[in-house]
């Protein structure tokens, strides 16, 4: 399966001779236009799925757009301009993870292309696609895509780490980046302007100031520093700015969409066998829970008529308070008597010692 995003705002009839040589099921095509080039677009096809936006809206904003749409699985290929049949066969057919096109240059350019790379990524930290007329996802790929809100710039930037990127050579003009001309422009001549006014300052300090002390020398070389920097981040930014256009884009404002006539269970009919299986799973997985259920119900059924059990044990023990009270009183009666018996012998042990003692006095008188 081939998910297609197709941006429209210019070459209405190129977009239609490319979209009319690819109906077949496997593919799914997304179309967003604007609204007044809406007439414009003729499609037969049965996979085209039209997005219409307000006329304000340019590419990237359509592709931001686009994105909010429900995908099927498979490669998604974002295309900025018609493409060629060799172009969509290299990059519909390639195993990477990603896919991009390179255009050809010769050796100055080539150089000045790489240093340009260089340069934006040692300062921003990423590198950029140099043609970003077409890029190719990859299955894998597209998975971890589909949850990046701003598309617009995953297709231009490369921050993707260990992932396998190929380019392949054409020689079609490559889509140029969109951004402001205007404020482009203003940004580097105000960097130029304060470059070219730190450097007349320091001329008329030095062909003016006369004695001409050390503390003029030190604050006019500060200010050439100082301009200088000032005026290598306007360059890198201007630079930066040519090679991937403005970074933030948001979503085009969406006003109407025509769906498919071909549905997404006709293109892929496996996609019913899947849901029936993920059906008879929970289907399973509810019955293992009902017998969960039950087993803990009867194990709790268990417990209480164990702990009755207890409590019946425990109410007959305290049904028999009268055995226990005549042992005791039996105890008691039978050390009490002992007691006596004790007393008596010792009575009778005394009164045998006195009359012993008696008749001892009487025979010495």
């Amino acid at each position: 399966m081939i998910n297609i995003f197709v941006p429209i705002v210019e070459n209405v009839e190129g977009f239609s001779e490319f979209v009319a040589k690819h109906k077949e099921k496997d593919k799914h095509i997304y179309v967003g236009i604007r609204k007044g080039l809406k007439e414009k677009f003729l499609y037969t096809n049965e996979n085209i799925e039209l997005h219409i936006f307000d006329d304000k809206s340019n590419k990237e904003e359509i592709i931001n757009g686009l994105q909010k749409c429900q995908r099927a699985k498979g490669k998604l290929l974002v295309i900025r301009r018609p493409l060629t049949d060799d172009e969509f066969t290299k990059l519909t057919s390639s195993e990477s993870e990603i896919t991009t096109l390179k255009a050809h240059h010769n050796r100055f350019v080539s150089w000045f292309k790489n240093l340009a790379r260089k340069t934006v990524k040692k300062f921003f930290a990423f590198s950029f696609f140099e043609d970003i007329s077409a890029i190719c996802y990859g299955e894998f790929l597209h998975e971890f895509v589909e949850a990046c809100p701003n598309i617009s710039i995953a297709t231009r930037i490369n921050k993707y780490v260990g992932v396998d990127i190929s380019e392949f050579e054409t020689t079609t003009t490559p889509v140029k980046k969109e951004f402001s001309k205007t404020k482009t422009a203003l940004k580097f001549s105000l960097g130029a302007l304060i470059l070219g006014g730190a450097i007349a300052g320091a001329g008329c300090i030095f062909a003016f100031v006369n004695p001409l002390r050390v503390i003029f020398v030190v604050l006019v070389i500060a200010m050439l520093f100082v301009a200088l920097m000032v005026f290598g981040m306007f360059v890198v930014n201007f630079v930066r700015t040519l090679a991937v256009g403005n970074l933030e884009y948001k979503a085009g404002n969406e006003l109407e969409v025509v769906n498919a006539k071909i549905s997404f269970e006709e293109e892929k009919p496996e996609f019913k066998v899947l849901i029936e299986e993920k059906t008879a799973k929970q289907k399973v997985g509810g019955t293992q829970k009902s017998k969960k259920a039950s087993n803990s119900t009867k194990a709790a059924g268990n417990k209480t008529a164990s702990k009755s059990k207890k409590e019946d044990s425990v109410t007959t023990k305290s049904t028999k308070p009268k055995a226990t009270v005549s042992t005791a009183k039996k105890a008691e009666n039978k050390t009490e008597r002992k007691t006596a018996s004790t007393s008596k012998k010792s009575n009778q042990t005394k009164t045998t010692t006195k009359t012993k003692n008696d008749t001892k006095k009487t025979d010495k008188e």
